[in-house]
C-alpha cells in the first residue's frame, strides 16, 4: 500500500492558480499522508482548490508571500465539508470562506504537478511562509 507522497511543487508564476486537484484514495484502510504542497513564486497557488478525499492527511503547506492568496483545501465539494485556507495569513478573495487554520489527513493523487525549475532566491527575496496544518478530527 502507498502510504506516503512527497508532495506537490507549483514552481511557476501562477502555476497553480485557479487549479482544482482532487486526490482520491481507493485503498481500504490504508491512509496516505502528502508531506509538502511548495507554492515558492508569486501566485503560484492563488485560487487553486484542492479537495483531499478520505484517509489523505497534508503535513505541511509552504506558502511565499503572495503566493498563496485564495488558495482552500477541503475533503469534499460538499456544503457540509469545512474549507481550509492553506495559508491562513493569505488574503482572502471569497469573503464567504473565512481562514480557518489548516488541518491535515489525504492521498497518491491521480494528478501529478510538474516541477517546475526555480531561480536562485537572493537574500532580498522573502522566504516562504512555513504553515503546519493541525490534524483533522476524526470521521472528517
Amino acid at each position: 500500500a502507498i502510504t506516503h507522497f512527497e508532495g506537490f511543487k507549483f514552481g511557476g508564476v501562477g502555476s497553480g492558480s485557479l487549479a482544482t486537484v482532487t486526490i482520491s484514495n481507493k485503498q481500504v484502510f490504508s491512509p496516505i499522508t502528502i508531506e509538502l504542497i511548495e507554492c515558492p513564486s508569486q501566485n503560484s497557488c492563488a485560487q487553486l482548490t484542492i479537495y483531499t478525499g478520505s484517509d489523505v492527511s497534508i503535513r505541511e503547506f509552504k506558502c511565499a508571500p503572495g503566493a498563496c492568496n485564495g488558495c482552500t483545501y477541503q475533503k469534499d465539494a460538499s456544503p457540509d465539508s469545512p474549507v481550509y485556507a492553506c495559508d491562513p495569513n493569505a488574503a482572502f478573495s471569497n469573503p464567504m470562506i473565512p481562514p480557518q487554520g489548516v488541518p491535515p489527513t489525504f492521498v497518491p493523487p491521480s494528478f501529478v504537478a510538474p516541477v517546475m525549475p526555480q531561480p536562485p532566491q537572493t537574500p532580498s527575496q522573502t522566504p516562504p511562509a512555513v504553515v503546519t496544518p493541525p490534524a483533522l478530527p476524526p470521521g472528517v
